[in-house]
């Protein structure tokens, strides 16, 4: 039995168990291998206590694994269920525990306790691993998501978790999106039992069905309504619905959607709202590491809730501007614009305006612009390409509320420490202003009519900053060169992407060339060092670019040296990397104590170590030998 996985989202995965010959899609159903419950014809997979010839691929489970075993459980593929006391010494313990994993070579079954279950999978490598009394854990949401992102971070990536008895339509989104890969349907078995009739987002009683809205196999057959379904007509709809739910998150994972899905599937629930919130607040590591750092160029995050502005991507975005990020030193005035549509900023004809507006000043290259927006905060004009600044959508009512202004105020604050003016200047609405002010200096206020790009306030931009600009004739200001300005824009991407030592190493000596936003690096012997593609956002280096910064041992992967490298580098090869890399990085590739040459993560580091199946990165440039 082993796992391959083909995709992933965030925590969740997609791919295949191998069961003997056969494969079973993931995440899935397991359904009971018994004719009393009638299995469907879209069955991928089977549990049962006993074997079986008639239902394939099957998972046998004895019927209690807590205790010794019978001559027909031990055909089972779960063994006994050891728990090894705390009290006993430790030699005593570590023979236990060798034993146990000698006895159970392809599924555990964990207690709900996690200091049993984190005892229990020391140095086990088993491909799956089964909660007991998982639905009592998931009635408490904050033990729940800490128990499964405190278990995922000790299992293998490649490991397989299965939790009974707790997926519903409503619920499977959320299950998948934490981590867990494998249900059973015991939960429609009981809703068909207690007359409730599963809905993609609620369980409902059939009597309360005003007009049944399903167009399953099973209502649209027949002119009955639910309240008159039989046992089996109520438990097959409700198969379909779970099987109808089941590929929809399927579909999300591999289009990087299911975060968007279950911030839709929760609303129904304080539960699943919860859970979600707990995830985000408690578990950011967990969530983050599993997060890529650029996405295809046609996805939009789409920011329509709170729990929007709480995503691991956007925390890691606010997180980078105020560690990793410092604005060019020949900036000293602050202008805070509103942000835009349309995506980058830049791109916008009221960013364009702005930009004019500012041309028409008497230095505008001393003039910093950073975009005040909700969810991300603040957004440095040299970063607007990253995602998700590049990519987001957010509903606009033209009113700002509590939560958005303490946010940005929180942002400001920290990167007004961070980043010294000599003034401040507001192009926003003074309502939100008066909130989100924390600096002692004075601010300047150039929006008239509470229109951003009118004429009027346009003319009052270039006014005010030409009058501070006038006022500052004695600190010697001088206005940057466009390419000066270019190399300090790309200097920050690779701030951001790299860190500051990385980056002020690859762009020393450097050149930049070609038009906003097709920048390229090139050293001074013109050797293309890396390039910003518009798709990405992010610093794509050459081989040469990696070779400059190679010997600083960040972002790199180490592989074995016992083969040749002809295409993607795969997870079985990998040696070590570093555990910062997220999906989506850069990297610098070492074959042992060599440099070999840069490509594109397509796993985070410690996944890259921990799998055993799958490309680990996408080569893009060998080094010339």
């Amino acid at each position: 039995m082993n796992f391959q996985c083909i995709a992933t989202d965030g925590p969740s995965q997609t791919g295949f168990l191998q069961i003997k010959n056969e494969k079973v899609k993931t995440p899935g159903f397991l359904f009971p291998a018994e004719e009393s419950y009638h299995p469907p014809s879209f069955a991928e997979c089977f549990i049962s206590s006993s074997t079986t010839k008639k239902y394939s691929p099957l998972i046998t489970v004895g019927k209690n694994i807590f205790f010794k075993q019978n001559q027909q459980d031990q055909k089972t593929d779960i063994n006994n269920h050891l728990v090894i006391p705390d009290a006993l010494p430790e030699s005593v313990k570590d023979y236990l525990q060798q034993f146990d994993r000698q006895q159970n070579k392809n599924i555990i079954m964990l207690s709900s306790d996690p200091t049993i279950a984190s005892q229990r999978i020391k140095t086990n490598e088993s491909a799956l691993f089964i909660i007991s009394n998982a639905t009592q854990l998931f009635d408490n949401p904050k033990k729940f998501i800490t128990y499964i992102a405190s278990l995922r971070e000790q299992i293998n990536y490649d490991a397989l978790l299965y939790t009974p008895s707790i997926a519903t339509p409503e619920t499977l989104g959320i299950l998948t999106y934490i981590g867990c890969d494998l249900f059973d349907v015991t939960s429609a078995i009981i809703a068909a039992r207690n007359q409730q009739f599963f809905l993609p987002q609620t369980i409902i009683e059939t009597k309360k069905i005003v007009e049944n809205p399903c167009h399953c196999p099973v209502c649209s057959q027949t002119k009955k309504h639910p309240s008159n379904f039989s046992f089996d007509q109520l438990l097959h709809h409700n198969y379909f619905m779970l099987h109808q739910e089941l590929q929809i998150v399927r579909n999300a994972i591999k289009n990087n959607q299911l975060r968007d899905l279950i911030e839709q599937r929760i609303r129904f629930s304080p539960q699943l709202v919860t859970l979600l919130r707990h995830l985000d607040e408690s578990e950011y590591d967990y969530v983050e590491k599993r997060t890529p750092v650029s996405m295809p160029e046609s996805y939009i995050l789409n920011a329509t809730s709170r729990e929007s502005g709480n995503r691991a991507e956007i925390k890691r975005f606010q997180h980078r501007v105020n560690s990793r990020y410092q604005k060019p030193k020949e900036k000293k005035i602050l202008l805070l614009l509103p942000c835009s549509a349309r995506k980058p900023y830049s791109f916008s004809k009221s960013h364009q305006r702005f930009q004019r507006a500012i041309s028409k000043t008497k230095l505008p290259g001393v003039i910093h612009e950073v975009i005040v927006t909700s969810p991300l905060g603040l957004v440095p004009r040299e970063l607007e390409l990253t995602y998700p600044a590049s990519s987001y959508d957010i509903s606009v009512t033209g009113k700002w509320y509590e939560d958005e202004k303490l946010m940005i105020q929180q942002q400001l604050t920290t990167f007004l420490s961070n980043n010294t003016y000599d003034a401040i200047v507001s192009h926003l609405p003074k309502t939100l202003v008066q909130q989100i002010k924390t600096s002692e200096k004075p601010w300047h206020f150039s929006l008239t009519d509470n229109k951003a790009t009118s004429k009027k306030s346009l003319q009052s931009l270039t006014a005010i900053l030409n009058q501070i600009l006038d006022r500052k004739q004695d600190q010697d200001y001088t206005s940057p060169s466009k390419s000066h300005q270019k190399k300090q824009q790309v200097h920050e991407i690779a701030a951001y992407q790299f860190g500051r030592t990385l980056a002020t190493t690859l762009l020393k000596n450097s050149i930049v060339k070609g038009k906003y936003p097709y920048l390229k690096i090139f050293n001074e012997n013109n050797q293309q060092l890396g390039m910003i593609p518009d798709q990405r956002g992010l610093i794509s280096l050459t081989a040469e670019g990696g070779n400059k910064i190679s010997h600083l041992s960040k972002y790199t992967v180490t592989i074995d040296t016992g083969f040749t490298v002809k295409g993607s580098i795969l997870s079985p090869g990998v040696i070590t990397a570093d555990p910062s890399i997220r999906r989506g990085d850069d990297v610098l590739v070492n074959q042992g104590e060599n440099f070999l040459g840069v490509g594109v993560a397509t796993m985070n580091g410690s996944e890259m170590k921990k799998r055993s199946y799958g490309e680990a990165v996408n080569m893009r440039h060998k080094i010339k030998q």
